[in-house]
């Protein structure tokens, strides 16, 4: 469905993930009235934790695992004509576990932390 689409695309992931992090410090500063220990907190533990939860359930199968062994070896003989190989799975979980973290670490996460954290902290 549309729905299910739009939650699951990049831009909604990033959304999420940014928010994420603005609630946790906003958490923080409120239950411990310190908006800084807040935006700290944020930045530090919950970057690590949404790297953590990027699980290889989320990444797709690329066209060399999903088909049959001939077709695996034919599009890796084309592939290395075109000097072209796909990244593997691992690979593929590695820079999705990445660009997680970044989301949290972007401008705008960071931006919004620090509102949200020095707002429940008044």
């Amino acid at each position: 469905t549309i729905s299910s689409e739009l939650a699951t695309s990049p831009a909604a992931l990033r959304a999420r993930r940014q928010l994420l992090s603005a609630g946790a410090a906003a958490g923080v500063a409120a239950g411990f009235n310190a908006p800084i220990a807040g935006v700290f907190f944020a930045l530090e533990v919950v970057p690590a934790q949404v790297r953590a939860a990027v699980t290889s359930e989320e990444v797709e199968l690329g066209p060399a695992e999903r088909s049959s062994g001939r077709q695996r070896r034919e599009q890796r003989r084309e592939q290395r004509q075109g000097g072209k190989l796909p990244p593997d799975a691992a690979t593929r979980l590695r820079l999705r576990r990445d660009a997680a973290e970044l989301d949290v670490k972007s401008n705008t996460a960071i931006v919004a932390t620090v509102l949200a954290a020095v707002a429940s902290a008044l």
